[in-house]
């Protein structure tokens, strides 16, 4: 049971990994589901200014964020790299991103106080919706959401602070190669740097 744990857990944030994630949804996608991936903005530029220890901290903050942030009924997994993918099961593309809306709040108005710094971080989140923004598959099955479905657009909005809907009908047949994603911000940033050093504590 352990081990079982250890393969399907993030080691560094505590959160579901990705293989997990897309596990679960095999098998829970209802009549009304969304997938969000989150994409932290400018995280180059923390661990360039800081440090990659500086870094990890954010992303477990960002972790501690999200668990108490989202309901209970959602999913927090690391995709990858800095970026985080949410899964809602139940919801409406409407309440998604208003879910989505409060994490990005979240995010943005928290402080990571690390080696005497105080640090804070915006996110960039791409959404995709079933039924609203699928299409049928080819077989005739009814289309399921899969994380590379919308990693193009969590990518392309990087550095927005926003929230945006896929708006294209991507299917689980597309992959983040070949898929071409179109979105429309729904919620922008302040223009203030997304990356903050508030002084020293």
């Amino acid at each position: 049971r352990a081990a079982e744990m250890r393969a399907q857990t993030d080691e560094l944030t505590g959160l579901w990994n990705r293989r997990a994630l897309e596990r679960v949804m095999q098998v829970v996608q209802s009549a009304e589901c969304v997938l969000g991936l989150l994409d932290l903005d400018h995280f180059k530029k923390l661990n360039d200014s800081f440090g990659h220890t500086a870094g990890d901290a954010m992303l477990r903050h960002v972790a501690r964020v999200l668990r108490a942030t989202l309901r209970e009924q959602d999913l927090a997994a690391r995709a990858g790299g800095e970026e985080f993918a949410l899964w809602l099961p139940a919801t409406s593309l409407t309440t998604g991103r208003e879910v989505a809306e409060r994490v990005r709040a979240a995010i943005a108005g928290s402080r990571l106080y690390w080696a005497g710094a105080d640090l804070s971080i915006s996110c960039s989140l791409g959404l995709a919706g079933k039924p609203e923004t699928t299409t049928q598959a080819a077989s005739g099955n009814d289309t399921v959401l899969n994380v590379g479905d919308i990693d193009a657009t969590a990518t392309a909005l990087s550095g927005s602070a926003s929230v945006a809907i896929v708006t294209n009908g991507l299917t689980a047949a597309l992959s983040q190669s070949t898929a071409r994603t179109d979105a429309t911000a729904i919620h922008g940033g302040d223009g203030n740097d997304t990356i903050t050093h508030h002084g020293t504590a």
